[in-house]
């Protein structure tokens, strides 16, 4: 038998030492990366149900999320937000800004929404991997509807109206927080038609207990005309010392799609 010499050896053992390690494929979906609100055009080719969990949704500003918006609609909106200003930071903490997460073959609208340098990816089954950059024009506004309960008082709100041009998603959230040993804050979040100045049976309730916070949001795709958002705190116990909400409306320009 030939003997092979140990310098062969040791270089083939090298080679295999650093030959690199192929780059793990991609995973299915959309990948969205901008740093302004846009939006692009873009088609889902099967039926899937979105794990909100397996979202990742990352920016160096102050909110981030995505919407897609059916062309013809006659699908349900998909969306998810992030603001940790108003309580919603990620994780269990999403506000969902569609009619549900399952999304069918057709042609989308989707929005990127943020005011910083961001990434959205939603894996998709059977999507394979496609990512973009939008570039429509997407108006988004986004105030401050911030209020403060006193000691001693029973509750407070803040009632935002808006005045809509065009097909608008209109998102109204807020977090409450107090140093308060006892107590009890319900505070609710809505979106209504201009004739109506408090929340409904369709609002959204979240209870803050002692020294703990809580946030609630409300999300409506909303046509021309006037509309308010809400932000509701009721105080069911306690009453020695106040209140703060953080809230916020936030407007996003939908418009019309061809």
């Amino acid at each position: 038998m030939r003997r092979v010499p140990l310098f062969a050896m040791l270089a083939v053992l090298v080679s295999v030492l650093v030959a690199p390690a192929r780059a793990a494929a991609p995973a299915e979906g959309i990948f969205l990366r901008g740093s302004r609100t846009a939006y692009v055009d873009l088609y889902v080719y099967v039926n899937r149900t979105i794990a909100v969990d397996d979202v990742v949704m990352k920016t160096k500003g102050t909110y981030v999320g995505f919407y897609l918006s059916p062309a013809p609609a006659d699908r349900d909106t998909v969306g998810a937000l992030v603001m940790p200003r108003v309580g919603a930071t990620g994780a269990n903490a999403v506000m969902q800004l569609g009619q549900s997460w399952d999304v069918r073959a057709g042609r989308y609208r989707m929005f990127l929404l943020t005011d910083g340098p961001a990434e959205v990816f939603i894996p998709i089954e059977g999507q394979g991997y496609r990512g973009w950059v939008p570039r429509g024009r997407a108006p988004l506004s986004v105030r401050r509807t911030d209020f403060d309960v006193d000691p001693g008082s029973t509750g407070g709100a803040a009632r935002t109206p808006v005045s809509l041009r065009s097909r608008s998603l209109v998102i109204v959230a807020g977090l409450v927080t107090s140093p308060s040993l006892t107590a009890v804050d319900h505070l609710s979040a809505c979106v209504t038609n201009g004739s109506t100045s408090s929340c409904g049976l369709s609002y959204r309730v979240d209870t803050r207990v002692p020294l703990a916070r809580t946030w609630s949001y409300g999300a409506l795709l909303a046509g021309p005309g006037s509309h308010i958002g809400v932000l509701e705190l009721n105080r069911a116990a306690g009453v020695d010392a106040g209140s703060h909400v953080a809230g916020a409306l936030i407007v996003l320009t939908i418009g019309r799609q061809t």
